[in-house]
């Protein structure tokens, strides 16, 4: 082989092999270019925007858009009740169910802080509590709260009619005016530990000789009704009982001893004996006892009929005597005397019953009659005194029944 022949064919192989490189660079770097071109427009396509803002613009703007969309709300919740204040018959027709437009939210990742808007899809706002909910999810508002919030602004309004309604059928007002007779009596008993200061045959000529007769009673009361059944009363109420005296016997006369005893409340001493067959009395009169009262009680209601009603009720009357007149027997000599108002105590303690039947009249009057008891709880007499009478008394009466509030 002649001189030089392998670097000739070495020569010509490295000139393919450099032509072969170049070709092949040259493709590789068309693709790339291409490539790149391609990502670059379809990364700056204007069909969606992006906004690119920090955490705290985020929550800046966050915040106004909040406000301003609570404001909006308080605007149309406004508009939402004078409409259906003035205009009733089209609340339902106006205010048919919203279909809310849905907003795309960018999901949490790496670009939180990035919002997507989207200006072709956001439809046109039909009121304003509709562009109120059209709010995304990060604001913080949803639309179950802002729907309570309306339910709030609009139920006071409606609140107040129902209460006055409530209270013109149920928690009302009344006046009670009542007159009634009453059939009075008196008991009395001996204190136990004055027994010697009392005559022995003073409760036999008692029961003999006083007979209790009839009396009026005048009540005006209040009522307030606490709920459909239960009513609380309080007023006054004036009452006066008659009594009869007819005595004409003979009895012994009683001894006291003066030395080293005490008197008691009406100033008598004990007695030690008896004279046999030495005193008589004679007396034909009457004598009265008025009482001046504060009653505070209850009243039940029961509807018997449409227009009747069944009442029962209970009070606890505090008294005070305003006039006593008249005479009585002495428990201790069996003798007459006057009645003296400072026997009585200051202040009397009763109680009350009653059972009435009414008739409504209209919407706001009651009439009825009804039968009623009445005994004292305390003694008639000052505490300590050796007599202790009570009084008691039944009646029958009637009442009229005035409904204040309509």
């Amino acid at each position: 082989m002649p001189p030089g022949s392998w670097d000739a064919i070495a020569l010509k192989l490295d000139k393919k092999k450099r032509k072969g490189l170049f070709f092949w660079y040259s493709i590789s770097a068309a693709v790339v270019l291409m490539v790149a071109t391609s990502v670059l427009w379809f990364m700056h396509k204007p069909k969606k925007t992006e906004l690119q803002v920090s955490p705290t613009e985020q929550s800046a703007g966050n915040n106004q858009k909040a406000e301003k969309a609570i404001a909006e709300n308080k605007s149309d919740s406004q508009d939402l009740q004078a409409s259906k204040l003035h205009a009733p018959q089209d609340w339902h027709a106006a205010n048919q169910p919203v279909v809310f437009p849905k907003t795309k939210v960018l999901s949490k990742g790496a670009d939180d802080n990035k919002i997507l808007t989207d200006q072709e899809e956001q439809p046109e706002k039909q009121n304003s509590v509709s562009s109120a909910m059209d709010l995304p999810e990060g604001f913080g508002l949803r639309t179950s709260s802002i729907l309570s919030d309306l339910q709030d602004r609009l139920l006071p309004n409606s609140l107040p009619v129902a209460i006055k309604e409530l209270v013109r059928k149920q928690y009302a007002w009344f006046v009670v005016a009542g007159l009634s007779g009453q059939q009075g009596s008196v008991a009395y008993s001996v204190n136990p530990a004055n027994r010697r200061y009392v005559h022995k045959n003073y409760l036999m000529r008692m029961q003999d000789g006083e007979f209790s007769m009839g009396g009026l009673q005048f009540s005006a009361l209040a009522g307030h009704k606490i709920n459909s059944r239960w009513s609380l009363l309080a007023g006054v109420q004036y009452q006066q009982g008659h009594t009869r005296q007819s005595f004409d016997f003979k009895d012994e006369v009683p001894v006291t001893l003066v030395p080293g005893n005490k008197p008691d409340k009406f100033g008598n001493y004990p007695i030690i004996g008896y004279f046999a067959g030495s005193g008589s009395t004679q007396y034909q009169g009457f004598s009265a006892t008025s009482f001046a009262e504060i009653p505070v009680g209850v009243m039940y209601e029961i509807t018997v009929k449409k227009h009747w009603l069944l009442k029962p009720s209970l009070t606890i009357n505090t008294g005070f005597v305003s006039s006593v007149s008249g005479n009585t027997l002495d428990y201790q000599l069996l003798n007459i005397a006057a009645r003296n108002q400072d026997w009585f105590r200051k202040t009397t303690f009763s109680a009350n019953a009653g059972l009435g039947i009414y008739r409504k009249l209209n919407e706001r009057a009651q009439w009825g009659v009804s039968i009623n008891g009445s005994s004292m709880l305390t003694q008639t007499y000052v505490p300590g005194a050796s007599i202790r009478p009570r009084n008691q008394a039944i009646g029958l009466g009637t009442q009229f029944i005035w409904r204040l509030n309509r």
